[in-house]
Order: C-alpha cells, then sequence, then structure tokens
C-alpha cells in the first residue's frame, strides 16, 4: 500500500503565543497530521487545524482565540492570587 506525501506551505501555531506564526513547508499524508519538510530528528510535527494550518487567515483566527483564552487564564488565575492571605 502506498500513501502518497502532499507537501504545501502551512502556517504554524502550535508556537503562537510564544513564538508567533510561523510559515514552513509542510508534508502530510493523511490530511491529519503534518511533518515539517527538511527539518531532522526535532522539526515540527502536528495536527492540522490545531497545530498548523494552510491558510493564514485560518492560523490568524485560531492564534488570536489562543491568545484571548490565555488571557482570560491569566485574569482568573491573577483574581485567586489577590484573594490569598497568610495568616
Amino acid at each position: 500500500m502506498s500513501t502518497e506525501h502532499r507537501e504545501f506551505t502551512g502556517y504554524i501555531t502550535k508556537y503562537s503565543l510564544t513564538q508567533g506564526i510561523q510559515q514552513k513547508t509542510l508534508r502530510t499524508s493523511d490530511e491529519k497530521y503534518a511533518t515539517e519538510v527538511n527539518s531532522g530528528i526535532f522539526g515540527f510535527f502536528g495536527r492540522i487545524g490545531r497545530d498548523c494550518f494552510e491558510t493564514h487567515e485560518a492560523a490568524l483566527h485560531y492564534a488570536e482565540s489562543r491568545r484571548k483564552a490565555k488571557i482570560s487564564s491569566l485574569k482568573k488565575q491573577i483574581a485567586k492570587l489577590e484573594k490569598l492571605t497568610f495568616a
């Protein structure tokens, strides 16, 4: 059984909150997961539609939703710390 690999320009959002959105050449064979082309053993591996996207617009939308979720989480954490008292 042969699997055909498809290469495409992808936008990696896995590290978007720390490194920004990265544009890389990615390869997929099953349309679920993608790997970075010519990356060696430490390259990117992630799920399409969560860790990487085929369009820049979709990557921006996802990264923005992750940013808002992180801000909300941090606000809750700050509120919890502000209520904290030591006896």
